[in-house]
């Protein structure tokens, strides 16, 4: 008799213990999934909203193709230029003429692949520090 209640004992534990575990996976799941989704429709909407801003702000700009191909094979020989002549250290001795070459050293490193720019910056190095290119 003994046998027959420890075998319905466990028996009636384990059905109950399975349909625990198997609710709490059912609702494991349905969360997993639901968070899921809330990342990826927040994901999506804030790269959507990137890309419509960057799409108005390329169309509403007017790109100069003929700057970026002349840049691509003729700014690094100017830069290297303006980088040599303009470097402060040449104008130790005269303190506004280094205060200027600092300045247009700094320009001419943020404009490096930017030939127009760079063009100006060797005009305005000319007129402005009395070099030579």
């Amino acid at each position: 008799m003994e046998n027959i209640v420890q075998a319905d004992t466990l028996s009636v534990l384990n059905e109950e213990s399975c349909s625990a575990v198997n609710v709490w996976f059912w609702v494991a799941l349905i969360e997993f999934v639901l968070i899921v989704l809330i990342l990826f429709l927040k994901n999506r909407r804030h790269e959507n909203g990137g890309k419509r801003a960057l799409r108005a702000k390329l169309l509403g700009e007017n790109v100069d193709f003929m700057n970026i191909i002349d840049s691509s094979f003729n700014a690094k020989g100017l830069y290297d230029e303006l980088k040599k002549a303009c470097h402060p250290d040449r104008f130790v001795d005269n303190q506004e003429k280094n205060r200027l070459a600092t300045e247009i050293s700094l320009e001419v490193a943020k404009n490096k692949n930017n030939i127009k720019k760079l063009i100006e910056l060797r005009n305005e190095a000319i007129q402005k520090l009395g070099i030579k290119l």
